[in-house]
């Protein structure tokens, strides 16, 4: 990019006899053999980045039209940052010149430009080469198209969007979703690893009904599942079923519990999430139920309770609470209609059984087994002595072939981490190195962290290809998880062609170490697909990589992402604090404000996220006047006017 005041300072300098700070130049040999040596600097760049573009043609005709240009500008990009160019950087810098600390999306424009300058002020002629690459408009104007195509227009006065992750309530609270639509969310995102397709159907129908009222864009974007390893099912105890409402720190209730009443029947069903506040009721007396009903009961201590029906569902009847209650099977609920003025009673059935939680401290072992049996503690003798250590199943016993002794190990998000001791055929030992003081309570369905493992998994499992046929008929990007290899990139679009979805979105997710290490061939097989988003995975890539690298990490991956001209997404904890207490910390709120430097901004679910929502609207309004990308925009500013002499 020419900065012309700086280029006829330049001018202005050799003329005088100085050099870059004004120091006298001792003599104009010395001069000509600097130039001659950043000159010759800049002009290998360009070559070795030609090169390179050259060597990968193959790979920059198979991608999709509308990304040729792109996958030119990424090869040359790759070629810049395989050099060591900071003494040059100086060197232009010091001349008041483009450093290239700003080329990703235009590097062969930067690097053209740069060496005209550079001929101009050497007084040697200039070169015969065409500038026929992207410059840093239309580089910029390449990303926003790009953005457009992927996410939809933006909300007005703000150009970043806002992704949104669903909850199950997104199935049976309409006004919940218009509410957050009117917020300004420009995504709403479904995993497939949760939840059941009806209950998907109705997000969406859900969010198509406050589109059209509202008169606004929402994308509808599914992740599929992935060969995600977790912890298997741990062994149940008592049948005791616990909820409380949430409340701020006035003690104002700010969400009710929310609690499934299911035929008995149903209460084994696996379409019910583990974590669902249910119990079963005789199906006669639930037959009976209507939304508006009121149930009233004494809990287990004694306490008189209501519930409040407030929808219905696919597996049962939807309640509401604002007190804490405590349940057992005998507990007996009276339903009162305040229509017919009719009480019937009858008593809870079945509850889900408690899993009993294993207390890990640092120093314990820990048995993974591949065998799909419900975990338990460790047995302990009168003495205190275990007897047998605690085990746990994991879901995909695939990994035991590909595991190593003396390899870390992180559990339910680095939570408690571990070494590998011992790998036999049927189980694992793991010795825990780190947990909280007073020890970590595992629980099951958490993950499991490999980080320095070679695990070779299939990147889509059967349940992804199945989930695969709903997300084409309805949706409009699919989100592909734990991508390590260009090779699995290039299974989904395989997948996709057979489909004839080809014209579906993807949205690569980059969460592990390899997948990182990888991104540049992922993005160029990626590439071959539009349109194309990636998303930072902030969360499972932090206990991959190390949490210190998270900060580096995801600048890389945005610097390679703009060389691509491919829209990213700044995920994982985004005002977490906001989302589920109703108040943020100040190191989310710097979060939220450098996240403006990615094209899209992704909130997870909880009780305050239309307010997060609002929040992050205002930020991202907000910081879009002094930030774009790695540039800092210099409007005037209020506080500098209030200065006086």
């Amino acid at each position: 990019m020419i900065h012309i005041g700086n280029y006829l300072r330049s001018c202005k300098l050799v003329e005088e006899g100085y050099v870059y700070a004004g120091k006298k130049q001792k003599s104009n040999m010395e001069w000509n053999e600097k130039m001659d040596r950043i000159i010759g600097q800049v002009q290998d760049l360009k070559d070795y980045a030609f090169a390179l573009a050259d060597e990968c043609k193959e790979e920059i005709n198979r991608a999709h039209p509308y990304f040729r240009e792109s996958a030119k500008n990424l090869l040359h990009y790759i070629a810049l940052r395989q050099h060591d160019v900071r003494e040059l950087q100086k060197n232009l810098a010091g001349m008041g010149l483009s450093s290239l600390g700003r080329a990703e999306s235009h590097v062969m424009s930067n690097l053209h430009h740069l060496s005209e300058i550079l001929n101009k002020i050497s007084n040697r002629p200039a070169s015969n080469e065409e500038d026929m690459q992207p410059s840093i408009f239309w580089g910029m104007e390449l990303l926003e198209a790009n953005t457009h195509a992927l996410f939809g227009p933006p909300s007005q006065g703000r150009d970043g969007r806002i992704m949104v992750t669903l909850s199950r309530d997104a199935a049976y609270d309409y006004d919940r979703i218009h509410a957050m639509l009117a917020s300004g969310m420009n995504a709403a995102r479904i995993n497939c690893a949760h939840d059941s397709p009806e209950e998907w159907l109705a997000m969406i129908s859900n969010i198509k009904k406050a589109k059209q009222l509202l008169g606004v864009d929402c994308k509808i974007i599914m992740d599929l599942g992935g060969p995600k390893l977790r912890t298997g099912k741990l062994d149940t105890g008592t049948k005791v079923l616990k909820w409380r409402a949430m409340k701020n720190k006035k003690g104002e209730i700010v969400a009710p519990a929310r609690i499934l009443i299911t035929p008995a029947e149903k209460i084994v069903s696996s379409s019910i999430p583990k974590p669902e506040l249910t119990f079963s009721m005789p199906e006669k007396w639930i037959s009976q139920l209507k939304k508006g009903d009121k149930i009233r009961f004494t809990d287990r201590r004694g306490k008189k309770r209501k519930l409040k029906i407030v929808g219905e569902g696919k597996d049962g009847f939807w309640a509401e609470s604002g007190k804490t209650a405590y349940i057992e099977p005998g507990t007996v609920m009276e339903r009162y209609s305040p229509k017919t003025k009719e009480a019937l009673r009858a008593a809870v059935q079945e509850l889900p059984a408690l899993e009993i939680p294993i207390t890990l401290n640092e120093g314990d072992k820990l048995i993974l087994k591949k065998a799909l049996s419900p975990g338990r503690p460790a047995v302990i003798n009168e003495h205190g002595q275990v007897i047998e250590p605690a085990f746990i199943s994991c879901t995909l016993p695939q990994v035991f072939q590909h595991v190593r002794p003396d390899e870390p190990v992180y559990i339910d998000d680095g939570k408690i981490a571990g070494k590998i001791c011992a790998v036999g055929p049927e189980q694992m030992t793991l010795d825990i190195t780190s947990a909280k003081p007073k020890g970590s309570k595992l629980r099951g369905d958490k993950g499991i962290n490999f980080p320095e493992s070679q695990i070779k998994l299939n990147s889509l499992t059967d349940q992804d290809l199945q989930d695969l046929n709903f997300i084409i008929a309805h949706a409009d990007v699919v989100s592909m998880s734990f991508v390590n290899n260009p090779s699995d990139i290039a299974f989904l679009l395989d997948e996709l062609k057979k489909r004839d979805a080809e014209h579906l979105g993807i949205i690569v997710k980059i969460e592990t170490r390899l997948g990182f290490e990888n991104l540049p061939w992922i993005l160029l097989t990626a590439m071959r697909n539009y349109p194309l988003g990636v998303m930072i995975a902030r969360g499972d890539l932090a206990i991959e990589c190390g949490w210190v690298r998270m900060a580096e990490l995801q600048e890389e991956i945005m610097w390679f992402c703009e060389a691509a001209h491919v829209p990213v997404i700044w995920a994982t904890q985004v005002l977490e604090g906001l989302t589920k207490s109703g108040l943020p910390s100040r190191a989310e709120i710097t979060d939220a404000a450098m996240a403006q430097r990615a094209e899209c901004v992704m909130l997870n679910k909880g009780p305050y996220i239309v307010k997060a929502i609002k929040v992050l609207d205002d930020i991202l309004k907000r910081m879009q006047d002094h930030q774009v990308k790695k540039y800092a925009t210099l409007r005037k500013l209020k506080v500098s006017t209030q200065f006086k002499s």
